[in-house]
C-alpha cells in the first residue's frame, strides 16, 4: 500500500478534486479540529467533495502509519499543515 505508485495515484486522485472543485477545502480550527469548507454547504456537489476529500486524506493517513488509535483523517492533514511552508496560524 505506501508504495510510490500508490502514492502517485493518490496524488492523481487529490489533484483531480482540485481541479473539479478548486482549492477551499480544509480549515485548521483553534481546538486542533478541522472544518471542510465544504461541510457548510447543503447541495449534493458539497456533500460529494466533502466525503471524496475525507476518503482521500483518511487513506492517505493510513498509508503514512498514524499512531494507534489516531484518526487518519486528522492525522494528515496535521502532517499537512507542519510540513506546509506557506501555513500562518
Amino acid at each position: 500500500m505506501n508504495t510510490p505508485l500508490y502514492w502517485k495515484d493518490l496524488l492523481a486522485e487529490f489533484r483531480a478534486l482540485l481541479d473539479e472543485y478548486g482549492d477551499d477545502v480544509g480549515i485548521p480550527n483553534d481546538d486542533g479540529s478541522w472544518t471542510l469548507e465544504s461541510d457548510h454547504g447543503n447541495g449534493p456537489r458539497d456533500k460529494d467533495r466533502a466525503s471524496r476529500f475525507r476518503d482521500l486524506a483518511t487513506r492517505a493517513g493510513r498509508a503514512a502509519g498514524v499512531e494507534q488509535g489516531a484518526d487518519p483523517f486528522h492525522a494528515w492533514l496535521e502532517r499537512l499543515k507542519i510540513h506546509d511552508r506557506f501555513y500562518a496560524p
